[in-house]
C-alpha cells in the first residue's frame, strides 16, 4: 500500500518534538494528545489529559513559546491548535522537495499533500479500488485517487469549536494521556516559563480561521480525482483525439457509479492546486484546520504547484 506523505511529515515531526529539550516529557505527551483529539478549550485538554486547568495552561504556554502550538481565542475559551515550529518546516520542506521529484503524477501527489494540510480527516484509502467501480463496457477496475470514509458519528468532527468535543481517545492518544498524567505526577518544581513568553503565548493570536468545517452531517463517503488538461481535450503530450473521447467516457462513468454508491466524486484540475485554492474544492462536510500559510513548508507547497500550473499551461 501507498505510504503517503503525511505518513514521512509525521514521523519528521515527532522526531523533532522528541529531541526539543525545551519540553518536559509531560510536554510532548500533551502535543500528542493536542494533534490527535484536537479539544475546543484548555477545559477540554485538561480533561482529556487528566491535569488540572492551571496545569495544562502553563503546559500550553511553553508548547506555544517553543512553537509547537498556536493559542486562538474563541468566545470565552482558548482554542489550541498543533503546529510545526519554522526550523521543522525547514526540514519537512526540503523533504517534501525530495519525495515530489520522484513522483511519476506530480498533480495527483500535490492533490494529496494539499488534502493532507487542509483536510483533518486521516480516515482514507489512496489509490481506492472499491469492488463497486468497474467500467460496465470493458470490465475494467477503475480507481480513486483519495477516498476519504465516513467518520463515525461518536468520533471527532473536528468542526474549529463548535459546540463540545465527542471525542474518543485513540490508543495513541490515550498512552499519551496516560503518560502526562504520570509525568505530571513525577514531576517536582519544574522551573515555568519565563513570565512574558508564557504570558505572550496565552494572548490571543491572529490565526487563519478553519475554512471548511463541518456545517452539516452526511454518511457518504468523499472520492478526490486529479484531472491534467488531458481529460478536457488533445494536449501536445496527449494529442489522441480518439483517446482523449475515452478518457472523458470513463470520467463520466466514474463519477455516476460513484453517486450511485454514495461517494461525492471531487474533480480538481492543475489550477485549483495552490494552498488556498484548493479550498474552493473541498467540501463542507469535510472537516478542515489551521493552515500555516506563510511557514516554510507550505511556502514550499505554493512553490511547487505555481511550477505545475505553469507547465501544465504549457502542455495544453
Amino acid at each position: 500500500m501507498e505510504v503517503s506523505v503525511v505518513d514521512w511529515m509525521t514521523d519528521l515531526i515527532e522526531r523533532e518534538l522528541c529531541l526539543d529539550k525545551g519540553l518536559s516529557p509531560s510536554e510532548k505527551g500533551l502535543y500528542i494528545v493536542i494533534k490527535t483529539l484536537r479539544p475546543n478549550s484548555i477545559v477540554e485538554l485538561a480533561q482529556h489529559a487528566g491535569l488540572s486547568h492551571s496545569s495544562a495552561s502553563r503546559a500550553c504556554a511553553n508548547l506555544a513559546h517553543r512553537g509547537w502550538v498556536r493559542i486562538e481565542q474563541v468566545s470565552r475559551e482558548k482554542r489550541i491548535w498543533a503546529v510545526v515550529p519554522e526550523a521543522v518546516q525547514v526540514r519537512q520542506a526540503e523533504l517534501l522537495s525530495a519525495v515530489y521529484s520522484m513522483q511519476p503524477y506530480k498533480g495527483e501527489f500535490l492533490l494529496k499533500v494539499l488534502l493532507d494540510s487542509h483536510v483533518l480527516s486521516h480516515k482514507y484509502v489512496d489509490n481506492a479500488r472499491p469492488k463497486w467501480l468497474v467500467n460496465p463496457t470493458t470490465e475494467e477496475q477503475m480507481e480513486i485517487d483519495r477516498l476519504y470514509l465516513p467518520e463515525d458519528d461518536h468520533a471527532d468532527s473536528g468542526d474549529g469549536g463548535r459546540g463540545g468535543s465527542q471525542a474518543v481517545q485513540t490508543p495513541g492518544a490515550a498512552h499519551a494521556a496516560q503518560a502526562v498524567q504520570a509525568s505530571w505526577a513525577a514531576q517536582t518544581a519544574q522551573a515555568a516559563p519565563p513570565v512574558q513568553a508564557a504570558q505572550a503565548a496565552n494572548a490571543p493570536q491572529a490565526l487563519q480561521a478553519p475554512q471548511g468545517a463541518h456545517t452539516e452531517k452526511t454518511d457518504d463517503s468523499h472520492g478526490f480525482e486529479f484531472h491534467g488538461p488531458q481529460h478536457f481535450g488533445p494536449t501536445k503530450a496527449y494529442p489522441d483525439v480518439e483517446e482523449c473521447k475515452k478518457t472523458q467516457s470513463r470520467d463520466l462513468m466514474k463519477k455516476a457509479i460513484c453517486a450511485d454508491n454514495g461517494v461525492k466524486l471531487i474533480v480538481v484540475t492543475y489550477r485549483d492546486l495552490s494552498p488556498k485554492g484548493i479550498l474552493k474544492r473541498i467540501p463542507k462536510t469535510l472537516a478542515t484546520g489551521y493552515v500555516d500559510y506563510d511557514g516554510k513548508y507550505m511556502t514550499k507547497v505554493r512553490e511547487l504547484c505555481a511550477n505545475y500550473r505553469a507547465n501544465a499551461r504549457d502542455l495544453r
